[in-house]
């Protein structure tokens, strides 16, 4: 059985979100508030999304075929729009804000332990 252990930081780029071992997973987490940088956890309808989106894929540059990508939509009313290329129809918003907090956050490597260590 192997120690759960989280990745080491380095002076260069400290996180200051850091996950302990024993906080990674506590339960279900609390519903987001007003100020959360959470996204939505209701999928938006489609019916709600609209039509002249214009959809940006995150993908390699060498990337083929229709691939497990995310593609992101920035939409009237401050809103952001997530979706996988794999299922189109389930949409997940945010806000700028959010999107924006979120983006800095993977830049500062807050979510490098979640990467997988093969890069795979």
């Amino acid at each position: 059985m192997h120690a759960c252990t989280s990745p080491p930081t380095t002076a260069a780029s400290p996180s200051p979100r850091a996950v302990t071992p024993a906080a990674r997973y506590s339960g279900p987490p609390p519903p987001p508030g007003p100020n959360s940088s959470v996204p939505s956890r209701r999928p938006t309808a489609v019916a709600d999304v609209p039509t002249d989106l214009a959809w940006t894929r995150a993908a390699p540059e060498d990337a083929q075929g229709p691939g497990p990508w995310i593609e992101i939509a920035f939409g009237p009313g401050e809103l952001v729009y997530l979706r996988g290329t794999g299922d189109p129809g389930t949409v997940v918003t945010t806000t700028v804000e959010k999107w924006e907090a979120f983006a800095k956050g993977v830049v500062a490597g807050e979510f490098d332990h979640f990467a997988r260590a093969d890069g795979a």
